[in-house]
């Protein structure tokens, strides 16, 4: 969500309807800071209940957002009340907050992304380590059976 475009639908909102976009707004924000603890934690509950709180917040905005291009396609601008400028104040610095955490978001998954990829060689490893016993290398000499870690 770039602020500028973020600034250019906001800007043709009601009131009520700011209201409501900074709301899901800094709702947003609590979330992605909530998701990003139940990684660190390790609670996959929460974190999915954390992805669907995401999603609705993100539905409710992207709903907003139709809405206000909707009034702009149809020539109907004059009817929203623009909002004051504390408000816009207030949602661009939520918008701006919002970029900051789901770049840390987006670095945090990447990681965690790396991480299981490793664990997955791992494990892939260990798997085969564990069934050489039975199969083919049951014949290799003791001093050639190796544990090696996939990367």
């Amino acid at each position: 969500m770039q602020t500028e475009e973020t600034q250019s639908w906001v800007g043709r909102l009601s009131r009520d309807e700011a209201k409501d976009c900074l709301a899901n707004l800094l709702a947003l924000a609590s979330q992605l800071d909530g998701a990003m603890d139940a990684i660190v934690r390790r609670k996959l509950p929460l974190l999915r209940e954390s992805l669907q709180l995401q999603q609705a917040s993100c539905a409710r905005l992207t709903h907003l957002r139709h809405r206000s291009k909707g009034r702009a396609l149809a020539g109907r601008e004059g009817e929203s009340v623009h909002i004051d400028s504390d408000l816009a104040a207030e949602i661009a610095a939520a918008a701006n907050s919002l970029l900051v955490l789901n770049g840390r978001y987006s670095a945090l998954l990447k990681h965690s992304g790396e991480t299981l990829r490793l664990l997955a060689g791992l494990y892939r490893s260990y798997t085969c380590f564990g069934q050489s016993a039975s199969g083919m290398q049951a014949n290799v000499p003791a001093n050639l059976k190796t544990w090696s870690c996939e990367v």
